[in-house]
């Protein structure tokens, strides 16, 4: 225990993978990981709240990263602190992971996105970025992964290992584009003030992220509804309470839509008001 801490003197990062099965218990209502023969059960809640919930001083510079791919793995609960804690899951709380019937499973999708983001270049990749691959990297029918900020939302930042390009395997075929359409509700009058703010929140991503306002509506408070990319989605969700609605593949099905910008847009906030309004 004294090596321990004294490693976690310096800034650190924690990795805990787990692969294997998960149940909920049915007295606690939290995630228990399972033997394969069923006979040996470990909650998970002790190593959730030693490691990831923890706000023992000796722990303050150790950021840690989750990476579960069981049924129900992402009934991981949220927990406050200043350290950046983040999830990676293979299904939420109420999905079961069946990986004959999906063709491939989380960890195989997970090999493969890092693969995908180290031979296009890329040395530093967020978790963000990951998660984003592993969504475009999804088989048809398995479930959406899970991408959680349990501590901060400082963003983990994981190094890639070099390999030069006389080395690189063959190129990991990405998975088809694919977007996020959610909604944020904003308390407060339909105002251009309402507006400007939310866009000003939204010119704080990285270029690279992609975020449009497809429409804003005039409710009990204003109401936008929103299509970006995996990794923009998850980053917002880290501050704002967006609310997942579907992912978007291919280009629109309704004629006369306009195409999706491959940058920022975001229209004119007076025709969206007066245009889209709801009681």
């Amino acid at each position: 225990t004294a090596n321990v801490k004294r490693l976690l003197r310096a800034k650190s990062l924690l990795i805990i993978a787990y692969i294997g099965h998960g149940i909920i218990d049915m007295e606690s209502n939290r995630l228990q990981l399972l033997s394969e023969n069923g006979s040996q059960k470990m909650p998970w809640s002790p190593i959730h709240e030693h490691f990831l919930a923890s706000a023992d001083d000796y722990l303050q510079n150790l950021d840690v990263l989750a990476v579960l791919d069981c049924c129900y793995a992402g009934s991981a609960v949220r927990a406050g602190g200043n350290r950046s804690v983040q999830l990676l899951a293979a299904c939420d709380e109420r999905s079961t992971v069946r990986s004959r019937k999906d063709g491939v499973t989380f960890t195989q999708r997970f090999r493969r996105a890092a693969y995908a983001l180290q031979n296009a270049g890329t040395l530093l990749v967020s978790v963000e970025a990951l998660f984003g691959e592993l969504q475009r990297l999804k088989p048809p029918t398995a479930p959406d992964a899970v991408h959680k900020i349990i501590g901060s939302a400082r963003p983990l930042v994981l190094p890639l290992k070099y390999r030069s390009p006389s080395t690189l395997r063959h190129s990991v075929p990405r998975g088809h584009e694919t977007t996020v359409l959610f909604k944020i509700s904003l308390a407060g009058e339909p105002n251009d003030v309402i507006l400007s703010e939310f866009q000003q929140i939204a010119k704080t991503l990285p270029g690279e992220f992609k975020i449009s306002i497809e429409k804003a509506y005039e409710s009990n408070s204003v109401v936008f509804v929103c299509r970006t990319s995996w990794e923009a989605f998850a980053r917002l969700r880290s501050t704002l309470d967006c609310v997942f609605i579907a992912s978007v593949k291919g280009p629109a099905l309704v004629h006369g839509e306009p195409q999706k910008s491959s940058t920022r847009s975001f229209g004119d906030p007076v025709d969206n008001r007066q245009a889209d309004q709801a009681a």
